[in-house]
């Protein structure tokens, strides 16, 4: 009967074992592993699936009043079908995420009226594209005199309603694509380039999981748009951890600009973090520095820290108690 239960005791301590180690490992070997995708998928991104593709996609230009400029955009059918492209133009501006352009024809009751510039584009003729090609269109811009100094945003729109194929069968869907027209516009007052940065912190004082994330706001205090670079270089323990390149971005007069930065960390990332910002104009007029602190305690590792010490006391409490070591066997006595 002991026998039996010394093999049973034997054999738990061998389940457990294993299962401690078998913990441990799967914690160190899955840490946050990636998947990266193919050349193929990430050569297809950006490429339309159907309707028709406008390169380049934004014109960003710096123009003295009463003059004008002419300028060409390409225009390609990747659809199976003939599309008949039409051309509209219209203004835009941007929301309060600063990315998004929003347009929009204004009426004289307009608060952003004296800011558009439809009637300052002239438009190519509409056209029809065969499948799979493509056409280099033009346009003109004229900028009128006395216009004051500031930031001017416009598009021209190309449209597609899908032509029929042969016996009306197939129509395809109508769709919507753009090129952005991005002024500055020198007037009689000198181009102004100022900014405030107004926050700079992390989203949590303590993250559990991955990721993390920073957020900046900034404002274009001046009166014409200007795009913004820069870094955020993230320490831990006082020692380099990862750096975040902030992709260079427009931002717009009177918009408060706000950038959404994630770090992502494995399971056995603890620690405290330390993050710099660093941020400038192209021109280096505008520059900001800020920093802010988080604690990151990844949950999974943590369990897997406490799942193998557990793991571990088990088996040396059942080590004890089925092998006795460092004790030696009571002598049992024989009875007479």
């Amino acid at each position: 009967m002991k026998d039996m239960r010394k093999i049973r005791g034997y054999k738990e301590i061998l389940i457990l074992s294993v299962f401690s180690f078998v913990l441990l490992g799967v914690g160190f070997l899955s840490n946050d592993v990636h998947a990266e995708e193919s050349e193929d998928e990430v050569a297809k991104k950006g490429v339309p699936q159907g309707g028709i593709q406008v390169s380049p996609t934004k014109f960003i230009w710096t123009l003295n009043e009463g003059t004008s400029k002419v300028e060409k955009v390409n225009v390609k059918n990747y659809s199976d079908i003939e599309q008949r492209v039409t051309v509209e133009v219209e203004d835009f501006f941007v929301g309060s995420d600063g990315m998004e352009p929003k347009f929009f024809v204004p009426d004289d009751s307009h608060p952003l009226k004296a800011r558009d510039i439809i009637d300052w584009i002239v438009p190519p003729e509409d056209f029809t594209l065969a499948p799979g090609e493509g056409k280099w269109v033009e346009f003109r811009v004229a900028i009128p005199q006395g216009q004051p100094t500031n930031g001017y945003y416009g598009g021209i729109l190309f449209k597609t309603g899908g032509l029929a194929d042969g016996d009306g069968s197939r129509i395809g869907l109508s769709y919507r694509i753009g090129a952005l027209i991005i002024m500055a516009v020198q007037g009689d007052e000198p181009m102004k380039i100022e900014g405030t940065l107004n926050e700079f912190y992390s989203e949590k004082k303590l993250y559990w999981e991955s990721p993390s994330t920073l957020i900046i706001k900034t404002n274009n205090t001046g009166n014409i748009h200007y795009p913004m670079f820069g870094n955020i270089a993230i320490k831990k323990f006082d020692k380099k951890f990862h750096v975040i390149e902030l992709q260079p971005q427009l931002v717009y007069p009177d918009i408060e600009k706000i950038y959404t930065e994630k770090m992502l960390s494995g399971w056995w990332d603890f620690g405290k973090y330390t993050a710099d910002l660093e941020m400038w104009s192209e021109d280096k007029q505008v520059q900001f520095n800020a920093q802010t602190e988080f604690y990151v305690i990844p949950w999974r590792g943590l369990a897997v820290i406490a799942g193998g010490i557990f793991g571990l006391l088990l088996v040396s409490w059942l080590f004890k108690k089925y092998v006795h070591i460092g004790s030696k066997p009571k002598k049992v006595k024989k009875k007479k």
